[in-house]
């Protein structure tokens, strides 16, 4: 039978089932701690109030003799409120902290969000001409115009995507260097984000998505070990959440964790073409697609801006470009056959591709 709180125990803690961090044992320990020292308090506060109408009453003699004793029962109050405070903000954190990871988007919005107040200061005719001005349409009775969008059949697009060509301009990146960390100044502490040709990104952004749609409903990725870049899986979110939960489980058990954290130095930037390229034919991409691809990254071209200067133009002949719109998904993709090859391989991946043999979920490659 597990504890049962008693009436008059405000305390919180002692209420209900014990949680799966302790044994039912453990449990009741601790409620009947917490049940004492609330009742050591109560205790101490009717010492003080005796010892308060004693003290009005009594002589200057026996004040003398009052004293202590009062010094001696405010020194273990305040004592044992100490206690009872660090208990209760120790419960509160341990609430909120179990609360972050059951919603986290809540705090962050909390957190992140201005807060808004004030009154609007309008008279009723200037709150009367906006409303008439928000919703009036002059030209609610003229007939609606074409629904969609058709392309020309001279669209640039459309032309880029039946002669398998990909224009100068859409291969063109002006780099931009962002701090990573605060009074940055040197060169490793800035990460480049890419800028690119608008329509080259709507074309790669429409090609991403198929891309990513083709990979994840076939089951070519394994989101159990990768969710940055594949949407519909937050992978830092459930990451944070197998972590704590292992924490939980450590405590629960009384064992050790050792958990490792490990950050690829320039993960996007060390990726071999030849290895995008050969990912998108292990994956049975289709010709076309992987045509486009290796001719956008056949003539790529960076430059770095800076405040006072711009570099010259330097050929990406190894990485992808951080802003690029299929950059993710052929990271993805890249990093997968890593990954299948560190799983079945003794002695991991060895590159380059050439002297390399895959072996994974499709058999040998």
């Amino acid at each position: 039978m597990g504890y049962q709180p008693q009436q008059g125990d405000n305390s919180g803690t002692a209420k209900g089932w014990p949680s799966n961090l302790e044994t039912s044992s453990d449990y009741c320990e601790r409620a009947v701690g917490i049940q004492r020292r609330l009742e050591d308090i109560q205790e101490r506060l009717d010492d003080c109030r005796k010892l308060r109408k004693q003290w009005r009453k009594a002589s200057n003699e026996e004040k003398e003799g009052l004293k202590p004793l009062w010094e001696e029962a405010k020194k273990t109050l305040a004592s044992l409120r100490r206690a009872e405070c660090i208990r209760k903000r120790r419960r509160w954190k341990e609430k909120e902290r179990s609360s972050f990871f059951k919603n986290p988007f809540k705090h962050a919005r909390r957190l992140l969000e201005d807060k808004r107040s004030g009154k609007l200061d309008i008279t009723q005719s200037e709150l009367e001409n906006h409303i008439r001005e928000q919703y009036s349409d002059p030209a609610r009775s003229t007939p609606l115009g074409s629904p969609g969008y058709l392309p020309h059949p001279s669209c640039s697009m459309l032309l880029f995507w039946k002669n398998q060509v990909i224009p100068s301009e859409w291969q063109r990146a002006v780099t931009v260097l962002i701090p990573k960390e605060a009074n940055s100044t040197t060169i490793s502490q800035f990460r480049s984000i890419a800028l690119l040709n608008v329509e080259g990104k709507i074309f790669f952004s429409i090609l991403a998505k198929r891309l990513t749609n083709y990979l994840t409903s076939n089951g070519y990725i394994d989101t159990s070990c990768q969710k940055a870049g594949v949407p519909g899986f937050p992978g830092c979110v459930e990451h944070s959440a197998v972590i704590w939960e292992q924490i939980q489980k450590a405590k629960r058990e009384r064992g050790d964790l050792h958990v490792v954290w490990l950050d690829l130095a320039n993960a996007y930037g060390s990726v071999p073409h030849q290895l995008i390229e050969y990912a998108l034919d292990f994956f049975y991409i289709p010709v076309c697609i992987r045509t486009l691809v290796v001719k956008y990254f056949e003539d790529l071209r960076v430059c770095c801006t800076h405040q006072d200067f711009t570099t010259g133009w330097q050929r990406l002949e190894v990485g992808i470009a951080m802003g690029c719109s299929i950059s993710p998904i052929l990271f993805v993709a890249a990093f997968e056959i890593i990954l299948i090859g560190a799983m079945k391989m003794v002695g991991g991946v060895k590159l380059p591709i050439q002297q390399t043999s895959l072996t994974g979920r499709w058999g040998k490659r």
